[in-house]
């Protein structure tokens, strides 16, 4: 009996979940993985509990303030850049979701969308995940 419970105990430390999140300060997402770094997402930080993902996998910089986070999007094996998010974070009683994303977009397409709306990185919160 004794060695079955030691198998058990071994058996789940083995085999638990290893993950990372950070919130973005002054927001109500978080940057994070579950399982694999290559699985980093952008999550919103649902107030009746758990997250909503917002963008698919590989995200590695993020450039945030309190109205818009900008991420970008890269290839699972590789480092190529398969596009970028611009993400417009609205009142958390918006419904169905309180942000409005923009995204995957093209490298011309993000500098356009990201000057017209007076969006500079140097001037926001920034976190490189790669």
């Amino acid at each position: 009996m004794k060695r079955l419970i030691i198998g058990i105990i071994i058996l789940s430390l083995l085999t638990s979940c290893d993950s990372y999140h950070k919130n973005l300060k002054g927001t109500n997402f978080n940057v994070g993985w579950i399982n694999l770094p290559e699985l980093t997402t952008i999550n919103y930080n649902d107030p009746n509990g758990g997250w909503l993902g917002v963008t698919e996998q590989r995200i590695t910089d993020v450039y945030w303030n309190e109205e818009y986070i900008l991420a970008k999007r890269c290839e699972n094996r590789t480092d190529s850049i398969l596009g970028y998010y611009i993400i417009k974070i609205l009142p958390d009683t918006t419904r169905p979701v309180p942000w409005k994303r923009y995204g995957l977009l093209t490298w011309e397409q993000y500098t356009w969308k990201r000057d017209s709306l007076g969006l500079e990185e140097s001037n926001m919160r920034h976190i490189n995940l790669f």
